[in-house]
């Protein structure tokens, strides 16, 4: 028995005539008659008979009306169930701390005047694993700064680019060269985001060109914040996003140096499983940041 048969045996049960029940349906009479016949043949048994003033049940077709509605009302709940359950089902995002700090906020901002019902969980991820992890499906999405990219099993929408900069304390001795090389970079103290971050590779790289990286003159963090605190009291040099330093920049706590020759940048995209079936809430999610811009 299927569901189309079953339906139109309710809606033929309910009216007690074939033509009202072909008119609800939208089918031709002949349609219900042949549906009703199949029925009856599945069941090798009468499902309605003919009286003075049309159709009537059967004893047969009053138990199978009951049974039907029963199941027409548990298929509507499980539906309401299980709709409720992935609604509330919450949006696990990853990505870069740049983005997640100084970027995602507003995009949630704006998503959740759309959408109040909306949860979400924000998960830490080394940024060397976010690729992987959006394969494995342990996260839904992952924003990521970088250049632009391809990975096979990835959708990726990438956004404006971000500028990179080199920050450090106005007391700090290079603060106040005014031309300055990138040379001068070779005995600081460098203060640097983990392994595997875009921009540092990049930055990395001009000193390695340049012949100037010394491994013992770099501190790691995990932490933009520490980063930049550290910066502030003038222990080193810092490589950061504008975005994470607008505020220190513009109070004057911070000050940007600009090595000659040295220009760095990246790119912000968001990457999501390309053929993963998504629960609907994370596709409607994932359609609003396809649409949105970042300022």
């Amino acid at each position: 028995m299927d569901f189309k048969k079953l339906r139109t045996f309710q809606c033929a049960a309910q009216t007690l005539n074939f033509s009202e029940a072909s008119n609800q349906l939208g089918y031709v009479q002949s349609a219900v008659t042949n549906q009703i016949k199949a029925l009856e043949n599945e069941l090798s048994t009468q499902l309605f008979e003919r009286n003075g003033r049309g159709v009537a049940l059967t004893n047969a077709g009053e138990q199978l009306l009951h049974y039907t509605q029963k199941l027409f009302s548990i298929r509507e709940e499980a539906r309401s169930v299980i709709t409720q359950v992935e609604t509330h089902e919450p949006i696990k995002i990853s990505g870069h701390e740049t983005i997640i700090t100084y970027y995602l906020p507003k995009l949630l901002e704006a998503y959740c005047k759309l959408h109040p019902a909306t949860r979400f969980v924000i998960q830490p991820t080394p940024v060397s694993s976010l690729k992987s992890e959006v394969l494995a499906d342990s996260i839904d999405l992952a924003f990521i700064l970088e250049k632009p990219f391809h990975r096979q099993g990835l959708a990726v929408h990438t956004y404006q680019a971000e500028e990179i900069v080199l920050v450090c304390s106005p007391t700090h001795s290079l603060a106040s060269k005014q031309r300055l090389s990138v040379d001068d970079l070779a005995d600081e103290h460098l203060l640097l985001t983990e392994k595997g971050c875009c921009y540092r590779h990049q930055f990395e790289h001009h000193l390695i060109e340049a012949g100037v990286l010394k491994t013992s003159n770099v501190s790691e963090f995990i932490s933009i914040e520490t980063i930049k605190q550290c910066a502030k009291l003038g222990i080193g040099i810092a490589a950061l996003s504008r975005a994470s330093v607008k505020r220190e920049l513009e109070t004057g706590e911070l000050i940007v140096l600009e090595p000659k020759g040295m220009a760095l940048s990246s790119n912000i995209h968001c990457a999501y499983h390309s053929k993963q079936v998504r629960a609907s809430q994370v596709e409607t999610f994932i359609e609003f940041c396809l649409s949105y811009q970042f300022n």
